[in-house]
């Protein structure tokens, strides 16, 4: 099967004379913790498969939301530039632990959103993934890339020494649809020393 076949984060195992659906950047999912390509390749709620998985409940900290003005086209929103669209950062970190597993930030068009569904939103209550759940909203996600890059600057914001800042972290971009529209750009990242303990 090695020879044969390769994987894709969103149809899984393929034939390698087909080509790739998603952009791995060089990722050899074989290498990487079984909880890790889990969470990069899922299409469910990332909180309530942490929670499963640790074994500890997992509370979303919103580090900051707000609109912001496109300064730059945003062509997986269907968005231009100069577009008011809410910008949000997040952590999900464990209530007994305090680790924190993932970093994720959105960019949302609030006004194909409805009413409730964005008001929820900005309250921070729920994640995006269980809000949807809670609201029982139809949506589809598309992954668009995973990838590998250094914890770098986020090593103060994911409560990490400073010296893990060469550190690998894994991310992944997705985009949510809801009547075939694009509603929301998610990049989540996931520093690896956290699933290795």
């Amino acid at each position: 099967m090695k020879d044969e076949y390769t994987y894709d984060p969103i149809r899984g195992f393929y034939s390698k004379a087909t080509p790739a659906r998603a952009e791995v950047n060089g990722l050899d999912f074989n290498k990487i913790p079984s909880l890790l390509r889990t969470l990069l390749v899922t299409d469910g709620t990332v909180t309530k498969l942490l929670e499963a998985y640790c074994w500890e409940p997992i509370k979303v900290e919103t580090l900051f939301q707000g609109e912001v003005v496109l300064d730059t086209d945003l062509p997986e929103l269907d968005t231009p530039v100069g577009t008011a669209v809410l910008k949000r950062q997040v952590v999900l970190h464990g209530l007994r632990s305090n680790k924190i597993y993932i970093y994720a930030e959105s960019f949302i068009r609030t006004d194909r959103l409805w009413k409730g569904v964005r008001e929820e939103l900005l309250t921070g209550r729920l994640g995006i993934g269980e809000l949807l759940h809670d609201r029982r909203l139809e949506t589809y996600r598309e992954v668009l890339r995973v990838g590998r890059e250094e914890v770098g600057d986020l090593a103060s914001v994911l409560n990490l020494k400073k010296m893990y800042a060469k550190e690998p972290m894994l991310f992944r971009s997705y985009r949510i649809f809801h009547g075939q529209q694009p509603i929301m750009l998610i990049t989540e990242k996931f520093p690896v020393s956290q699933f290795m303990k």
